[in-house]
């Protein structure tokens, strides 16, 4: 016997939205498991199940553990979008520019090594 061949690892799909709107949300889902789905095939993935929001956990460990990492990992990529967004302002304005429209009576340009005067 082989102890060497590696075996396959299955996967479960977790799509959520958070939204307020019921049609949005369901159209949102729907295009995430689709594309999930796509680039699990792409790579060669198992799907085992998959989950949405909608579906309620029992309450054994194996399901409460995957719903506390499925938790913590929106929370986690939530977190780390507010400080993406942060940085990428800040290098903004180190580079003199507004991280907002420009105000009013002021036209936006986005070629600001080569500032043009407008009459």
């Amino acid at each position: 016997m082989d102890n060497n061949v590696p075996t396959q690892v299955e996967y479960c799909l977790y799509a959520r939205k958070s939204t307020e709107d019921d049609e949005r949300k369901a159209m949102s889902i729907d295009s995430q498991i689709r594309e999930m789905t796509d680039l699990a095939i792409g790579d060669n993935l198992i799907i085992k199940e998959i989950r949405t929001f909608a579906q309620s956990f029992s309450n054994n460990p194996n399901e409460k553990f995957l719903l506390m990492i499925l938790c913590s990992q929106a929370m986690l990529e939530n977190d780390n979008s507010g400080i993406n967004v942060k940085r990428g302002m800040r290098a903004q304005c180190c580079m003199g520019w507004r991280p907002r429209v420009a105000p009013v009576g002021y036209l936006s340009q986005k070629n600001i090594t080569n500032p043009q005067l407008i009459n």
